[in-house]
């Protein structure tokens, strides 16, 4: 049953997001939250604490905000060209990862005697924990043994 709950409202989700926008789901969650709270306060399951409502209220101020359904004065929110450049920018940075990650790719051999060893068509070299430890790890592959 509660399996089944969880699989409609994660549907129904996927849907809204794609039909309208992730801030209307999360206006939606929040909706939720409250019918559930308002019917359990009426089956009698549930006690009422102005904590709760406190919580809540926190909870869909900062959700109206946070999607800018509520601007509060003081507070700087970008323009639609900025908003448009960042998206820009984050799907060159995408890009540029892509092709980072299509380059060669190198295999780091660990040697029983626990000495790593560079290769993958260059010379052997040791391989520092510096050169290692890089955003390009996804380039390496790490395998145990002498061969």
């Amino acid at each position: 049953g509660n399996s089944l709950s969880i699989s409609f409202f994660n549907f129904f989700g996927m849907s809204i997001t794609k039909t309208s926008s992730a801030a209307y789901r999360m206006v939606l969650d929040s909706l939720r939250t409250l019918s559930i709270w308002l019917f359990e306060l009426g089956l009698g399951t549930a006690q009422f604490s102005w904590l709760q409502v406190l919580g809540f209220t926190c909870m869909l101020a900062g959700t109206t905000v946070y999607n800018e359904a509520v601007r509060l004065p003081g507070f700087h929110y970008p323009t639609a060209a900025e908003k448009a450049e960042e998206r820009a920018s984050r799907a060159r940075a995408k890009e540029r990862e892509a092709s980072l990650l299509s380059q060669e790719h190198k295999v780091v051999r660990i040697s029983p005697q626990a000495s790593p060893v560079f290769t993958g068509g260059h010379a052997t070299s040791p391989l520092t924990t510096e050169r290692f430890f890089t955003p390009t790890l996804s380039r390496y592959t790490v395998q145990h043994g002498g061969k």
